[in-house]
């Protein structure tokens, strides 16, 4: 966990390295994390001697201990040792009401002409700690990262909200690429594990005993191939925080009776091993396929389908949720626009066609065809053809001298159904009865067939 910590703390070692202030920064249990260089100075100590050390077994009047305890900052603290006159503030890092550690900041009088620059900072450096902390546990996503419009989408959220702050696993179902993980992060994120790591594991990917070697580690000699002095497995690492099975419907059926025994006791062995372990891991697991059709068909447990699915959350298609097929697209133009320092714009005959595409690949896909769309126009606009050529298997396009900015769905369909009506038609005689014909194969009425035809002059061969 430490390890993980320090390589996170990379991206802003500059900025606190810069600082003339000594910095210290401990997690939620008060073990110290990262101490700059004017801080170690300041104690004379190396890093190595101290880190994951608590703070109080290096600093015996040590005050963070207490500001994570209660949350509250403790600012404008006058110190002085031996002929070194300082002041400390000390902040709680606070995130989703949940305390996750604490910042110390020692300014030094000596260095008082910087105080006024340096004390404006510290709401900054805060959030970037706040990040930082968030991007220890092996995340990227939080509730802020889901992009919601439409009704059914806003109360999944909210459903999602309210079980992160209940300690029960969730089972999160859905299409491929609608966002599964997202949420198992968001939830995550939201709960008390929040500080801790979160662990996650893709079901599909790893043969049987693969899987169960990285699930519960193994003691050295366990098996021909075992690693010298065995491996720590996932339930150990994830201590105290989550761990996400995706595809969870893939893992083997005497695996599955091994992980239900897991939740149950809250136990493991290790392949080889004699002693049980204690674990503490929050379970949240996803899927794409019907689990109930598994258990008829005999590839998935019944009772660990239960146990797994306290509370089941069902992710929409995109398809129907057309309402946040917008919000997404400017969700991801906006990014693509920071990113690449562009200015890109959608024309409405695109937008058109993105909301009435049916969206197999869902959010995934999205995202996708706007990136290829950025890399194949020439310039910012981003009309339809420079979406890919996939998008196009399942849709009729529409000819280039009938696209109109602003054309309505309503009109794009009529001119759908004229054009597969003409198809069907190509070839035949110019008959009432060959119309019958056609008008019986498409499954609608000769009347309706006249009418969906009303528009063009005549009837003419493709």
């Amino acid at each position: 966990m430490y390890k993980r910590r320090n390589y996170h703390m990379i991206s802003y070692k500059g900025l606190f390295e810069s600082m003339k202030e000594g910095v210290l920064i401990c997690d939620q249990d008060s073990n110290i994390i990262y101490c700059n260089k004017a801080y170690l100075n300041f104690i004379n100590k190396n890093f190595e001697e101290i880190k994951g050390k608590k703070i109080t077994e290096i600093r015996k009047g040590a005050r963070q201990p207490g500001v994570i305890e209660s949350g509250k900052a403790l600012v404008g603290l006058v110190r002085k040792e031996e002929e070194e006159e300082y002041f400390v503030n000390i902040y709680p890092i606070v995130e989703d009401k949940e305390v996750r550690g604490g910042i110390s900041l020692v300014t030094f009088l000596k260095d008082a002409e910087f105080i006024k620059d340096g004390l404006y900072e510290i709401e900054r450096r805060n959030r970037y700690l706040k990040e930082w902390m968030r991007e220890n546990n092996g995340t990227r996503y939080t509730f802020d990262s889901i992009v919601a419009a439409d009704e059914p989408s806003i109360e999944t959220m909210k459903l999602a909200k309210k079980i992160a702050h209940r300690d029960v696993d969730v089972l999160i179902q859905g299409e491929s690429g609608t966002g599964k993980e997202l949420y198992a992060q968001s939830i995550h994120n939201e709960s008390k594990r929040g500080g801790k790591p979160f662990v996650a594991i893709n079901c599909s990917t790893f043969p049987k005993d693969l899987l169960e070697a990285e699930l519960f580690g193994y003691e050295q000699g366990a098996f021909t191939g075992a690693a010298k002095g065995g491996k720590t497995g996932l339930f150990e690492s994830a201590s105290g925080g989550t761990i996400f099975f995706d595809e969870i419907s893939e893992m083997d059926l005497s695996l599955q009776a091994k992980l239900l025994r897991v939740l149950q006791e809250k136990k493991i062995r290790k392949i080889g091993g004699r002693e049980e372990l204690d674990i503490d891991v929050r379970i949240i697991s996803a899927c794409n396929v019907d689990l109930l059709k598994y258990i008829a068909e005999g590839k998935f447990r019944k009772d660990l389908y239960y146990r797994i699915a306290v509370i089941p959350i069902e992710i929409r298609p995109l398809r129907e949720r057309r309402k946040d097929i917008d919000s997404l697209v400017d969700h991801f133009l906006g990014k693509m626009n920071t990113r690449l320092k562009k200015n890109f714009i959608l024309t409405e005959g695109a937008r058109e066609l993105l909301r009435s595409y049916n969206w197999p690949g869902n959010i995934r896909e999205l995202k996708n065809v706007l990136e290829f769309s950025a890399v194949m126009t020439g310039d910012d606009i981003l009309d339809e053809d420079s979406f890919p050529p996939k998008m196009f298997e399942n849709i009729e396009r529409i000819k280039s001298q009938d696209k109109k900015v602003g054309r309505s769905l309503k009109e794009r369909t009529q001119d759908f159904e004229r054009k597969e009506i003409l198809k069907e038609l190509s070839g035949l005689d110019d008959t009432t009865k060959n119309r019958q014909i056609v008008a019986k194969r498409l499954g609608i009425s000769l009347a309706s067939l006249y009418n969906k035809l009303s528009d063009s002059k005549k009837i003419e061969k493709q």
